[in-house]
This record gives structure tokens, sequence and C-alpha cells, in this order.
């Protein structure tokens, strides 16, 4: 099943990203869940399991700078037990790079570009 690129109206959506990035991941043979933790604030909004590695994605809107401290904090603590946390992902392009490179199997974290962030 594939998907458009653009919602007429939507595009600029958190919520549709986050939706394309999911069903993206989806056709790459990933299984992806919405996440929260009971007692645990700041979970990023999507884990994956690709190929044999696990990774969590926080979509965001597009320039929407703001990345609360509890969101650090919970990308600090799963990436010190080898679990890679994405927090700033604006932009369907780069939610596809970091999926396809886990689909490769790889189980490091995806290095973003420069600019691409």
């Amino acid at each position: 099943m594939s998907f458009p690129e653009t919602i007429p109206g939507k595009n600029t959506l958190e919520k549709s990203i986050e939706d394309r990035g999911v069903n993206y991941a989806k056709e790459k043979g990933c299984l992806v869940f919405k996440v929260s933790f009971a007692g645990r604030a700041g979970a990023a909004d999507r884990i994956h399991f690709c190929q044999g590695t696990t990774f969590f994605i926080e979509y965001k809107r597009p320039k929407k700078a703001h990345t609360a401290k509890l969101q650090i904090i919970f990308q600090r603590d799963l990436e010190r037990q080898g679990i890679p946390v994405y927090l700033y992902v604006d932009d369907l392009d780069l939610a596809k790079k970091i999926i396809d490179w886990h689909a490769e199997g790889n189980r490091d974290k995806y290095i973003i570009p420069e600019g691409l962030s």
C-alpha cells in the first residue's frame, strides 16, 4: 500500500508526518506501535521494531524547535541501553532515511546529515 507524499491542507501537521512515517515503516516490514509508559512522561511517539533493531521516533511539526526536557532524559536513558531515540523528526524524508537505515539491519544510530535536522 502506498500513501501520498502530501495531504492537502494537512501537510505541515505533526500527525500527518507521523502517519506517513508509520505507513512507510510498515511498508518496509517494520512493526510500529504508539507508546506511553505509565509513570514515565517524555516517551517518544512511536517504537519501531525493524530487522532485529528497536528504535523510537518523536515526530514534530515542521520548524517546531521545542523538545521537552523529559524527552531528552528519555532519550539519554534509552540510548545508554543501546536503543536509538530520534527526538526531532519534522520531515518525512528524514523519517524515511532513519527507517531505511534500520530496515537494512543497522543497529547503530543513524547519523543525521548536517542541515537535515
